[in-house]
């Protein structure tokens, strides 16, 4: 209760000390005397310093005698008070429950209830009641207490009550004080001589007391300076007792009950917060973002409740919920449009199969040798249009194709001679025909041979030349003309079988007929060659013979020629020869030899019209025959017959069917067949073998699709390796466990939510004991254990507690009872009947009454209930732990019994059960993952980027599959693609244009033979000696046009050539008359000629006469002109020429007789040939030989085999064959191309008979376009909504009637939410949301609400906080410091944190820092540059300013004193008007100019201000700022001259910590110089005399200088001042002389 005031006090109050004793003057006598002792003469040399001293004398007396005078200043702030002793007399003996604070109590209730403010009770004393018996003397019984028994009211014990109380402000005489004690006593006398009032006392009991004034008298007066302020009291002198409102020696301290340190009590109740602050105590903490989510518990920081983080607690935590979510609320992941799973990490797709992985929302990611959207189309690496891509790998080919490709047409046969290009359809090579390329094409060959090869007209008997159209006579002349087998046709004049019979019309038996029409008369026959010597005697010339001379003379002249004129063999058309035996062709090759007119007999092993061609027995399409039986193969082919096709790599899964292209068995694909092809197989495992999926560790089945888990009861599903995803109602690992939402550890959760109790228990949570007989007056606190309330006893609480019943009576209820006593605590209305008071019971009335005290506590006194040790509260039901967190409930003292998933003394350490080491259990069951980790046991790594190619076995670390490579394993590895390819998957490259093999390293040549390397596509690089875009020409040296290069430098020579280079033409015979200047050409002198110059030339003779001299040409029968070269024809076209007698040449073009005939080289028999090579087609016909139909109507799906009959190709029909085949397109549909069914808009299949539906899950059955009806129990437009009748939101309906429940929701609805842990203090109203009772909070509500309990409390129930060791307060907010001063602050329990610049566990001592330089601040280099401090080593040269500035100095560093990387100190930064700055720490030294006296002078950085001036060089500059900050890492190296030159501001490089001057400092380190200077002369610049391996700290020579600085300063002033101090001793010797000389006695 706050006191006020009586009238007007005043604490400024003049005093006078006049009987205070005067001080004693001789202040220095004893001093003076000591030095008396030793007086001697002294001379008047010295007559200055003897004034000197007597001024200082006389200066000390001044002041003492103004100290004496001082004493009796009047002090103008003392207060003044006088205390009094009031004694009362009650009527009660109350001293033998009254204690101490009882009575003190009773002293100031009675202040209280007589209204007299502004007195303090000093002392309060309880006199017994004196009685007879009483064992104190009488003359120990104050005079006015006796005086007092004497008033019949006061019949009890006294009380004596000792007061103060001050003077009023302006009552400063002691009349003035003596009229204010009469006026208290007055005041008390008259007003309060008799009181009546009830006091209850600290042991519950309450005393109705009269009490009576009986005596007052003042007992003393007390001096309180300074003045007792605010209305405090001078209790005795120096001592102010303040009002309930203040504290303090003076009171000027303000009282607030509640101010905590957070704030600052300016006024009494008035707590001034500071900033962050709030509330009457200041112990609410203000933040500015702080959501409902969560609590401010300190300035600006928002702790937030489980589930909620950052700043504001307005972010909810989810475990895991992955960026394809929004974490909407505490462990409840709302998945963004695309994505679904409780973490959001499944991603949509409407359409993808199970040959696919959907891998991002609409994104179908397709298993190896899948493709398309829905991964439902295969992939085949090579399948050509002619066939269909069923499965991965397998090409189904259409009818009329085959290969692994279907890129293989088939046909029945095309004989070798051509190449299947279509189903059926041969392209036949050059020189073939027919359907199946059977059928050799000549040119030239009629009716009389028959075509046998390309360009081979094999002739019938008796039939030759080229095309067998040249008849063949064994006899026929050159007068006449073979116009059929042995048949001669002659010449008109001729006659005879052979025609050589010359025709005369009349020749007499006297004359020959010699040639036609001309008889010769001498002879009968004797041609001009001869001469008629006799009658029928024809002598014949030399060369000539027969009975007349015209058959000239041949030594040699075989069948094959006509020997024409005497050694002149004429031969026929296709012989050549001096004997006409040697047959011509124009094309042979040494490979034949020609044994006819153009007949080239071929040698064993070869072919062809010129025996140019090989044979080779085997020799397929894929290779060319290069001589016989060597078949040369083309690239991408090999063996005997170049039809086995060349794979670089072929595994024995497949056959290589065509060069590079590996045609895979069943149940393999890739490249070369090594990858085996699974149906399914997800990407869980691995396809090792057709149709065999070997699964990766923790997955099974089939397909691998199914998770193993080691223990996953039938209560759960195994959802992935070794996680068991529980049904509603169950957990654990194995989801064996069933929830129950209340169960207590008297009972076992047997099935989700029944509680099966232990024996003795009951209750559906089983925390209900059983007790067989336990009374209404009892509590059956454990199973068959009764704690009887207070008052009972007995097993069944049935036996009520009398403490006081005798004999007399009976016992009939607690404390009711017959009895004689009635205590003080109750009236004694009747005979035997005790009227308790309030609070008490019993038949006496001395039992206390407590409402509610259990068995743990002891009621004595009404509603105080005494715990045991151990208990607490009201009722001392609540035990006490000293470290129970809100995990646990205290069961019993000191006993912390964990909720479930919470273990620990204190129950802080949650319990996971599966939680492995990449993560942290931070609440139960809850694994908080280290980076790089996820999972609900953090086994998972996290890869950000990790294809389906590999599995993430560490955070970020992706293990590729084998073959598969990079940080994402996207990578295929293929050992070598040099670089004409492109990886495509592991080992497989897919080739650029123009390249082949596995690797893609070997080029491809269209023809490149063995006699050269494809070195890149389409470049055929020859070996040497060899030619040619395919390598195939040999190179000879020396070989002319007349040979041929058959190998290199191997030169075949033409026939008629011979010689190394074939340049030597070879003649038969050639005369003296000519030179062999070409094969078989004998190049004649002048006037001769023939093969071997025999024949005399004549200019124009030609073979149809005879040149018989040179000149002279002699003509033939049936020749003419003057060079016998014009024949005689009876009949000759104008298309040809007669070119011999009676024969006509016919034009090219031309042929017949009489060359009238045409001739066409190609003109069927649907056409006729009109001109040379002009064949004109019959109606329905056309080409250059008219055999190509022609048809109005026939598309390229046919041919056109007759006119307007067009053949169609499989797969078409029609007239014109453009209209194709399906086996089975239905109506919704079109037939596009053969087998190809069109579909309409929404219809697809094959015969375009199923209908599409964008959105038609497997839950319905697409019956029309966009029309999915749906199966029983689902519903929506795709069918994949199922149907529940009854599902809340909660909830999803995931199948017909199944409501699966979201995380947090329970029952067939969902509508029961699930809470782990919710306590009886709360109810569950939402998943994990525990709706706490009023009074209680925590997510399990089992947190009691204290309105302000800090962490260094615990609220043991609402609103208690029960403090920690070391805290006091209301809200446990005050640390209890034992010693602290006003330097620093209790932050802590026994931690006192100083202000800065203090230090000390009581913040007492003055923090002084070190001396040093900031790290990263930089020197300069004598070498140039420049190099921070923290990089300086000993040795380093660098430049320094002299004292005053003016010169650079070649400085050195010869130790670091002191290094501290990595300590925070307070750097002083003092930055120049041109830019300079330098930061130290605040007591290193530095030169400055002080512009105010005009001197240089070392200053500590913390004195430095800105009228002080830096320097540099050869200049003062001017401070513009200073600031202070606190930076980490400082420096202190010391050089030769103690100067450094630190971002070019001089500096020192000692600290003032030494308490001397730097000069002072550098003279006292010369030893450390001089000792540097040696060992570095001595061992070299290199060597380093203090090295140590330290590297942080002050060096240990430094630590050893300041361990003994004293010492060392001792040592050295001593010798400085060692001369000063004896002239010192000197001079006060002789003074004391002088002054007994002249007999001074200053201080006697």
């Amino acid at each position: 209760m706050q006191l006020s005031h009586i009238g007007s006090t005043s604490n400024l109050v003049d005093t006078s000390l006049d009987e205070a004793p005067p001080p004693k003057r001789m202040i220095f006598s004893k001093w003076w005397n000591d030095l008396f002792k030793y007086r001697m003469k002294i001379s008047v040399c010295c007559p200055l310093v003897t004034i000197l001293i007597i001024a200082m004398l006389v200066m000390l007396a001044i002041m003492a005698i103004y100290g004496i005078n001082s004493q009796q200043v009047i002090v103008n702030t003392q207060t003044v008070s006088t205390s009094y002793s009031i004694i009362y007399g009650t009527n009660t003996k109350i001293g033998y429950t009254l204690n101490v604070l009882d009575t003190k109590g009773l002293a100031n209730n009675l202040m209280k209830t007589i209204g007299l403010t502004g007195i303090t009770v000093n002392n309060a004393q309880l006199i017994p009641l004196l009685t007879a018996n009483s064992t104190k003397k009488r003359q120990a019984i104050p005079t006015n207490i006796i005086q007092c028994q004497k008033n019949p009211n006061t019949t009890g014990d006294f009380l004596i009550l000792t007061i103060s109380i001050n003077y009023p402000q302006d009552c400063a005489t002691n009349d003035c004080r003596k009229l204010f004690d009469i006026k208290v006593q007055n005041y008390i006398d008259t007003l309060y001589t008799n009181m009546s009032f009830e006091i209850i006392f600290t042991d519950g009991q309450n005393i109705q007391i009269q009490m009576d004034f009986c005596s007052f008298q003042q007992v003393s007066t007390a001096i309180c300076s300074p003045a007792c302020a605010n209305d405090g009291i001078c209790l005795k002198s120096g001592i102010c007792i303040c009002s309930s409102e203040w504290k303090g020696s003076d009171c000027t301290t303000p009282i607030c009950q509640q101010c905590s340190s957070n704030g600052n009590c300016t006024s009494p109740g008035t707590c001034e917060c500071h900033a962050g602050w709030q509330g009457i105590d200041c112990k609410i903490p203000v933040c500015q973002q702080c959501s409902s989510n969560g609590n401010c518990t300190a300035p600006g920081i928002c702790e937030c409740s489980v589930g909620w983080q950052n700043s504001d607690c307005k972010t909810p935590i989810c475990q895991n919920c992955s960026g394809n979510g929004n974490c909407t609320s505490p462990g409840i992941c709302t998945c963004k449009s695309g994505w679904t799973g409780e973490d959001c990490t499944i991603p949509i797709c409407q359409q993808c199969s199970s040959n696919g992985n959907c891998t991002r929302p609409g994104t179908c990611t397709c298993g190896l040798g899948w493709t398309g959207s829905d991964c439902t189309i295969p992939i085949c690496q090579q399948c050509s249009t002619n066939g269909n891509c069923t499965a991965p790998g397998i090409c189904t080919c259409n009818s009329g194709w085959q290969g692994s490709d279907c890129a293989s047409p088939i046909c029945q046969s095309c004989s070798g001679n051509g190449n299947c290009t279509g189903p059926g359809l041969c392209a036949c090579k050059s020189g073939w025909m027919g359907n199946d390329c059977s059928l050799p094409i000549c040119q030239q060959c009629s009716t009389n041979g028959n075509c046998t090869a390309p360009g081979v007209c094999t002739c019938s008997s008796s039939w030759q030349g080229s095309d067998c159209s040249t008849p063949i006579c064994q006899q026929c002349s050159s007068n006449g003309r073979c116009v059929s087998p042995n048949q001669c046709s002659c010449n008109s004049g001729w006659q005879g079988s052979d025609c050589n019979t010359p025709i005369c019309q009349s020749c007499s038996s006297n004359g020959n007929c010699t040639s036609p029409g001309v008889c010769t008369s001498i002879c009968q026959q004797c041609s001009a060659n001869g001469n008629c010597t006799a009658p029928g005697i024809c002598t014949c010339n030399s060369g000539w013979q027969g009975f007349d001379c015209a058959s000239p003379i041949c030594q040699n002249c075989s069948s094959n020629g006509n020997c024409t004129s005497p050694g002149l063999c004429t031969c026929k058309t296709g012989w050549m020869g001096n004997d006409c035996s040697l047959p011509i062709c124009q094309q042979c090759s040494n490979n034949g030899a020609c044994t006819g007119p153009g007949v080239c007999t071929c040698n064993s092993g070869w072919q062809g019209s010129d025996c140019s061609t090989p044979i080779c027995e085997q020799c397929s399409n894929n290779g060319k025959c290069i001589s016989p039986s060597q078949c040369s193969c083309n690239t991408g082919w090999q063996g005997s017959d170049c039809n086995t096709p060349i794979c670089q790599s072929c595994s024995s899964n497949g056959n290589c069917a065509s060069p590079g292209v590996c045609t895979c068995a069943s149940g393999w694909m890739s490249n070369d067949c090594s990858v085996p092809i699974c149906q399914q197989c997800s990407t869980n495992g691995h396809c090792t073998a057709p149709g065999i999926c070997t699964c990766n560790s923790g997955w099974q089945g089939s397909n691998c699709a199914s998770p193993i888990c080691q223990s996953c009861s039938s209560n759960g599903n195994c959802t992935g390796p070794g996680v068991c995803t529980c049904k509603t109602g169950w957990m654990g690992s194995d989801c064996s466990l069933p929830i129950c939402q209340q169960c207590s550890g008297n009972g076992a959760c047997t099935r989700p939510g029944v509680c099966t109790c232990n024996s003795g228990w009951q209750g559906s949570d089983c925390a209900t004991p059983i007790c067989q007989s336990c009374s209404s007056n009892g509590v059956c606190t454990s199973p068959g254990i009764c704690t009887c309330k207070s008052g009972w006893i007995g097993e069944g609480c049935t036996t009520p507690i009398c403490q006081q019943c005798s004999n007399n009576g009976a016992c009939t209820g607690p404390g009711v009872s017959i009895c004689q006593q009635c205590s003080s605590n109750g009236n004694c209305t009747s005979p035997g009947t005790c009227e308790c008071h309030a609070g008490w019971q019993g038949i006496d009335c001395k039992l206390p009454v407590c409402q509610q005290c259990s068995s743990n506590g002891n009621c004595t006194a009404p509603g105080i209930c005494e715990c045991s040790v151990g208990w607490q509260n009201s009722d001392c039901k609540t035990p006490i732990c000293q470290n129970c967190s809100d995990n646990g409930n205290c069961t019993s003292p000191g006993i912390c019994t964990c909720k479930s998933g919470w273990t620990g003394a204190d129950c802080t350490i949650p319990i996971c059960e599966h939680c492995s080491s990449n993560g942290n259990c931070t609440a139960p069951d809850i694994c908080s993952c280290q980076s790089g980790w996820q999972g609900t046991d953090c086994t998972q790594p996290i890869c950000q980027q990790c294809s389906i190619n590999g599995n993430c076995t560490a955070p970020g670390i992706c293990t590729c599959n084998l073959g598969w490579q990079g940080s994402d394993c996207a990578s295929p590895i293929c050992q070598s693609c040099s670089g004409n390819g492109n990886c495509t998957g592991p080992g497989l490259c897919a080739c650029k244009s123009g390249w082949m093999g596995n690797d893609c390293s070997l080029p491809i040549c269209q023809q490149c033979s063995s006699n050269g390397n494809c070195t890149a596509p389409g470049i055929c690089t020859c070996s040497s000696s060899w030619q040619g875009s395919d390598c195939t020409s040999p190179i000879c040296q020396q070989c002319s046009t007349n040979g041929r290069c058959v190998s290199p430098n191997q030169c075949s020579c033409n026939t008629g050539w011979q010689g190394s280079d074939c340049n030597t033409p070879i003649c038969q015979s050639c005369s003296s008359n000519g030179n062999c200047t070409s094969p078989g050409v004998c190049t004649c002198t002048s006037g001769w000629m023939s093969n071997d110059c025999s024949v005399p030339i004549c200019q124009q003779c030609s073979a149809n006469g005879n040149c018989t001299a040179p000149g002279i040409c002699t003509c033939n029968l049936g020749w003419q002109g003057s060079d016998c070269a014009s024949p005689i024809c009876q009949n000759c076209s104008s298309n040809s020429n007669c070119t011999s007698p009676g024969l006509c040449t016919c034009k090219t073009g031309w042929m017949g007789n009489d060359c009238s005939l045409p001739i066409c080289q190609q003109c069927s028999n649907n056409g006729a040939c009109t001109g040379p090579g002009v064949c004109t087609c019959n109606s329905g016909w056309q080409g250059s030989d008219c055999s190509t139909p022609i048809c109005q109507q026939c598309s390229s799906n046919g041919r056109c085999v007759s006119p307007n009959q067009c053949s169609c190709n499989t797969g078409w029909q029609g007239s014109d064959c453009n209209t194709p085949i399906c086996q089975s397109c239905s109506s919704n549909g079109n037939c596009a191309s053969p087998g190809v069914c069109t579909c309409t808009s929404g219809w697809m299949n094959n015969d375009c008979s199923v209908p599409i539906c964008q959105q038609c899950s497997t839950n319905g059955h697409c019956t029309a376009p966009g029309i999915c009806t749906c199966n029983s129990g689902w519903q929506g437009s795709n069918c994949a909504s199922p149907i529940c009748q009854s599902c809340s939101s909660n909830g999803n309906c995931t199948g017909p009637g199944v409501c699966t429940c979201k995380t947090g929701w329970m029952g067939n609805d969902c509508s029961l939410p699930i809470c782990q842990q919710c306590s009886n203090n709360g109810a569950c109203t939402g998943p994990g949301v525990c709706t706490c009772n009023s009074g209680w909070q925590g997510s399990d509500c089992s947190t009691p609400i204290c309105q302000s309990c800090s962490s260094n409390g615990v609220c043991t129930s609402p609103g208690i906080c029960t403090c920690k060791s070391g805290w006091i307060g209301e809200g446990c907010t005050t640390p209890i410091c034992q010693q602290c001063s006003n330097n620093g602050a209790c932050t802590g329990p026994g931690v006192c944190t100083c202000k800065s610049g203090w230090q000390g566990s009581d913040c007492t001592t003055e923090h002084e820092g070190g001396g040093c330089y900031y790290g990263q601040d930089k020197v300069n280099l004598i070498g140039g540059g420049q190099r921070p401090i923290e990089e300086l080593k000993v040795g380093d040269r660098i430049w320094s300013l002299n004292s005053n500035g003016d010169a650079f100095v070649e400085d050195e560093i010869i130790l670091m004193m002191h290094n501290e990387p990595n300590k925070p100190e307070i750097f002083y930064t003092m930055e120049t008007i041109d830019g300079h700055y330098i930061s130290l720490t605040k007591s290193h030294n530095i030169p400055v100019y002080d512009q105010e006296k005009n001197q240089i002078k070392f200053l500590r950085a913390s004195k430095v201000t800105l009228r002080h001036r830096l320097f540099i060089f050869h200049q003062n500059i001017e401070i513009k700022n200073i600031t202070t900050s606190p930076r980490v890492g400082f420096f202190s190296p010391l050089t030769l001259s103690g100067y450094l030159l630190v971002n070019n501001i001089s500096t020192s490089v000692f600290a003032d910590s030494y308490g001397v001057s730097p000069n002072t400092l550098q003279r006292f380190f010369t030893p450390i110089r001089v000792y540097y200077r040696l060992m570095r002369w001595y061992y070299g610049d290199d060597y380093d005399p203090f090295e140590t391996k330290m590297t942080e700290g002050l060096h240990p020579s430094i630590h050893f200088l300041k361990q003994h600085t004293i010492m060392f300063k001792l040592i050295y002033f001593g010798i400085q001042y060692m001369f000063l101090t004896l002239f010192s001793i000197y001079i006060l010797y002789y003074f004391k002389a002088f002054s007994h000389i002249y007999s001074i006695r200053i201080f006697k």
